[in-house]
C-alpha cells in the first residue's frame, strides 16, 4: 500500500476480521476469496493474533494487519499495524518502534483510522502513513449559516477547513496518500466510497462475515449496479 497504488481501475478489497475462532477466520477468509481479489486483511480480535493464521493468509499474498498493536506485529511477523485516531505522539512512537526493530520494517504498513480532523489526517500523512482510512461524511455534512457572498463563503471555508471532519472525496482530490473507506456496512456505502474514489474498500465484519455462502454475499456486493 504506497502512493504508486493510488492509480487504479477498481479499489482494493481490504476486509476486517472479528471473532475468536482463528480456523473459522481462515475458512471464511478463503470463501471471500473465491468471489475477488484480497489485497489487505486487518485481524481486529486479538483472539486472532495468531502465528499460524498470518502466515497462511500471507502464503496468498495478502497483507495482515493488526489493530492498534505494534508489539504484536513484530513478534508475530504480521505486515503492520492498523492504528486508531492516533495522535501525532502515538503514531511517532509506532514508527520509531517497527523503525527501530531490524525486521523489514521500511516495508511495514502504518495505517490509521481518522474521523474528526483533516488537519490531522494530512499530519499523519506527512509523517509516513501508508494509508489514512476514512469514514464518508460527505453526504451527512451540513453547511450552517451559509454566507451572503461568494468571497465571504470562500474565507470562511479557508479558516474551517483544516478542522472539519476528512472525507473521501475531498481526500482523493488532494492527496496522494492512499485512502481506505472504512468499516462500510451496507452496499450504499460501498457504492458511495467508490464513487468517491477510495483506493481502498474496507469492509465491516457484519457485511461480510457472516451467512452461509459468503463468496455470493461478496458477489452481489461488488457486482456493479445496474
Amino acid at each position: 500500500m504506497t502512493t504508486s497504488e493510488t492509480v487504479r481501475t477498481a479499489p482494493g478489497l481490504y476486509l476486517i476480521i472479528e471473532g475468536s475462532d482463528a480456523e473459522l477466520a481462515y475458512t471464511q477468509l478463503d470463501d471471500a476469496r473465491l468471489a475477488a481479489p484480497v489485497e489487505v486483511v486487518l485481524l481486529r480480535s486479538p483472539a486472532l493474533f495468531n502465528k499460524d493464521l498470518i502466515s497462511r493468509i500471507q502464503s496468498h499474498n495478502i497483507a495482515v494487519l493488526l489493530e492498534d498493536d505494534a508489539e504484536k506485529v513484530l513478534e508475530l511477523g504480521a505486515d503492520g499495524v492498523h492504528l486508531i485516531e492516533p495522535d501525532i505522539e502515538s503514531f511517532a512512537a509506532t514508527s520509531r518502534l517497527l523503525d527501530n526493530s531490524g525486521n523489514q520494517s521500511g516495508d511495514m504498513i502504518i495505517g490509521a483510522v481518522i474521523s474528526a480532523s483533516r488537519h490531522l489526517a494530512m499530519l499523519l500523512a506527512e509523517q509516513g502513513a501508508s494509508y489514512i482510512a476514512l469514514f464518508d461524511h460527505g453526504d451527512n455534512r451540513q453547511e450552517e449559516g451559509g454566507s451572503d457572498t461568494a468571497d465571504e463563503q470562500e474565507a470562511e471555508d479557508e479558516e474551517t477547513i483544516f478542522n472539519r471532519p476528512p472525507d473521501i472525496t475531498w481526500w482523493t482530490n488532494l492527496i496522494e496518500t492512499p485512502c481506505v473507506a472504512w468499516n462500510l456496512s451496507s452496499r450504499q456505502q460501498l457504492e458511495s466510497a467508490i464513487s468517491a474514489g477510495a483506493d481502498f474498500i474496507a469492509l465491516a465484519p457484519p457485511l461480510w462475515q457472516t451467512g452461509d455462502d459468503i463468496a455470493s454475499t461478496l458477489e452481489s456486493l461488488l457486482k456493479p449496479s445496474d
